[in-house]
């Protein structure tokens, strides 16, 4: 029973290592992995999801079917009853989801919860889930699902008695909850700031202050208003729920005659100004009957659950002043398209948060409600706009329509650094939440940090390698060094030199003082030049790692049959690597792969190929153009569906995974878990980033008419930017 409280009221778990599952046993552990991560994976990027609803939904209700404490189960002979697929297949596929999930800050795995707190991780954050985690000896469960501590729960034949609510804090710092960003019993803005905030500033002695609390504290559960006078002024402020996130309670208190606030999450949503009671433990006390009008777990219905009990002091006492017969009605939130679907167990009073796209498909979320179809009972059609033509968090829009004749209008707001973003699915409103890692503003997340390196002329095709970064200028070759801020030319003034990459202590190029182009380099580490190709013909685009330069080359037979080529530096030895008649250009190196684009399948069917130096061979991988390699990944531009998208291809894994959807991007390039390209989609053209880790995407940089072939070393981005008339070299770094 706990388990399947725990998929249910949770729905979200999260990624621990396992490796693929062999034929027919699966073990539990790994189809718990295989959940977790096609749930996160969906959640995070619905439109983008490795699986759709349909298998999460079968992988779901497999694993829900394992008895407890069964440690492997014969998944390769069962089927998903809707998609007809092998569990087998089905736990493999989610498996093999590339995307890394967070774990929280003190190391807990996404959907478990702290060996050290009495928390649960969630997206990166440690959240208050004491049903499941459990509380300290010292301290008690609350029905917010927080512990409280330092304090005995009063027993129940005297709560009724009871007048006045337990203190919730006394100022002494409780590790065990210290630093987990949220403010907990125990905690106070003297003891623990991080999470409560700091103390209020000024004179708090001043007798011509005061400052009165009604709910005589930090009581979540009951909406308090303080009142009094500071420096002669006179204020009320009164407890309330955060529009974004929709569970953060902002509380109001006194701190001797001065007054200060706290955001508090509230496990189990907000409202009115109090943390709401959505599965509280009544389980010690008897006579309770609860009625839920939709029957249940109903997502297609609005219902209304209640509950009463022949002792209606008692449940007041729990349930902090909601009177004797307590109504819960199902309700949409402010996640978008999340429903909040009340429903009766054991006599008690449940909530779940789910997805409606999850629980009916192809629907969303109105007035509390699963809907496959617009709901419209003045028969007047529903509008929807947006200003800024969708979901783009680096751009403050607002919704404006009519839903049921009724006028509306939202605009993207922050809480911190929470986005909330509007925007219209079909003809109906909806939002979404957005964390952004650099602040956000005025409705739009800020650009990360960044610096113009030049100012004057047409700096062009920027590489960067730790703290160096090059690019041509004129037919010349530069360097910066970001460790010393000096700028110096490279190549010599004859000829033109063009397209410049760097690895290490060296650099490359394609050089044309000789007549026709030549690959060259430059080696920092000697401050020696070296000429690599001595052919007659033309070998450009060159692409360098460690010791290996390639390149294309045209020798045998022109522009129409061009080559990809390498020379090993370390042992002077040039090498053919393709010897197709067709075309073949624009090659990348990293490791023992090489990478290029080729037309052998046709001149307007561009085919990736990849050649591994460990085993000789060579394969196609995808359709497409401006294939990047790092690592074992590979990113690139795939005109499929008839879009320009970015889509990125695992060696290890040989899975395929579509980063952009129905956009127009290009020249893509990553380091580590992090992508980056050329986005088209605003009218303007600026450089995105898209985290693998977080499955976050961002724009890098201000708004400009024009920002163009990126690079990306670490936590460092370089691209070319015309803000100033001219194309500069500009670079961001990423926090």
């Amino acid at each position: 029973m706990k388990k399947i409280i725990l998929i249910l009221m949770c729905l979200i778990l999260l990624l621990s290592s396992f490796p693929l599952v062999s034929a027919q046993q699966c073990e539990t552990a790994i189809v718990k992995s295989a959940l977790r991560k096609a749930l996160f994976d969906y959640f995070q990027h619905p439109a983008t999801a490795t699986l759709p609803p349909a298998k999460i939904r079968d992988l779901l209700k497999f694993y829900l079917s394992i008895s407890q404490g069964q440690i492997t189960v014969n998944c390769g002979s069962v089927q998903g009853r809707e998609t007809g697929i092998n569990m087998e297949l089905l736990v493999n596929q989610a498996n093999a989801i590339v995307r890394a999930l967070p774990k929280c800050s003190d190391g807990t795995l996404y959907g478990e919860c702290s060996t050290s707190k009495p928390k649960y991780c969630y997206a990166g954050s440690l959240l208050n889930r004491c049903g499941l985690c459990g509380c300290a000896a010292n301290s008690t469960c609350r029905f917010d699902g927080s512990c409280l501590l330092n304090v005995s729960k009063p027993p129940v034949s005297n709560i009724s008695n009871q007048t006045t609510p337990p203190p919730a804090g006394n100022g002494t710092n409780q590790t065990m909850f210290c630093g987990d960003k949220i403010c907990n019993g125990g905690e106070a803005c003297n003891s623990c700031a991080g999470d409560c905030g700091g103390c209020p500033v000024g004179n708090v002695s001043n007798v011509s202050n005061s400052c009165t609390d009604s709910d005589g504290g930090l009581y979540y559960n009951i909406t308090g208003t303080i009142k009094g006078v500071w420096n002669s002024t006179s204020y009320s402020k009164t407890d309330s729920c955060t529009v974004s996130p929709y569970f953060n309670l902002i509380e109001w208190s006194c701190v001797g005659s001065a007054y200060t606030s706290l955001s508090y999450n509230c496990s189990t949503g907000c409202g009115n100004g109090r943390c709401l009671p959505v599965a509280a433990n009544l389980s010690n006390i008897s006579g309770n009957t609860c009625t839920d009008s939709d029957g249940g777990k109903n997502y297609g219905v609005k219902g209304t659950s209640t509950l009463t009990s022949s002792n209606g002091t008692i449940l007041q006492q729990i349930y902090a002043g909601i009177p004797q017969a307590m109504v819960w009605t199902d309700y949409c939130t402010n996640i978008s398209n999340e429903i909040l679907e009340y429903y009766c167990m054991n006599n008690l009073v449940y909530g779940i948060k789910i997805s409606c796209l999850m629980a009916v498909p192809n629907s969303v979320c109105q007035n509390g409600v699963c809907v496959t179809s617009i709901v419209n009972s003045s028969n007047v059609s529903n509008t929807c706009t947006d200003t800024d033509g969708g979901i783009k968090y680096n751009i403050t829009g607002t919704v404006s329509g009519k839903y049921n004749s009724v006028s509306y209008s939202n605009t993207d707001t922050c809480s911190d650094s929470l986005l909330m973003e509007w925007s219209c699915i079909g003809t109906n409103k909806s939002s979404s939440l957005f964390n952004c890692m650099n602040g956000c503003w005025s409705g739009q997340c800020l650009p990360f940090p960044e610096v113009r390196l030049t100012t004057y002329g047409d700096q062009e095709n920027p590489s960067i390698y730790g703290d160096k970064i090059v690019w041509d200028y004129g037919g010349d070759i530069y360097l910066y060094d970001l460790s010393t801020n000096m700028q110096r030319r490279i190549s010599p003034l004859s000829g033109i030199q063009l397209l410049p990459k760097i690895y290490g202590d060296k650099i490359v190029w394609q050089d044309s003082r000789n007549g026709e182009w030549d690959i060259y380099m430059y080696d920092l580490s000697t401050n020696v030049e070296r000429q690599i190709t001595t052919n007659s013909e033309s070998q450009r685009y060159p692409a360098i790692y460690n010791d290996k330069i390639v390149w294309h080359d045209n020798r045998n037979g022109g522009e129409s049959n061009l080559d990809i080529y390498l020379y090993d530096l370390s042992t002077n030895v040039e090498r053919q690597i393709t010897t197709n008649s067709e075309y073949q250009n624009s090659p990348d190196i990293y490791g023992d792969k090489i990478i290029w684009q080729d037309t052998r399948d046709g001149p307007l069917s561009r085919g990736i190929y990849v050649y591994d130096l460990s085993t000789n061979q060579e394969r196609k991988i995808a359709t497409g153009v401006h294939p990047s390699l790092y690592y074992d990944k590979m990113v690139w531009e795939d005109f499929r569906n008839n879009y320009r998208d970015i889509y990125l291809y695992d060696f290890s894994t040989d899975q395929e995974l579509q980063i952009t959807s129905r956009g127009n991007r290009a020249n893509p390039a990553m380091y580590g878990d992090k992508i980056v390209w050329e986005d088209w989609m605003n009218g303007t053209v600026n450089i995105f980033l898209y985290d693998l880790s977080t499955g976050q995407k961002r724009q890098i940089g201000a708004n400009s008419r024009y920002q163009v072939k990126p690079a990306i070393y670490e936590n460092k981005v370089v691209w070319e930017d015309n803000r100033n008339g001219n194309f500069d070299i500009y670079m961001a770094t990423i926090s």
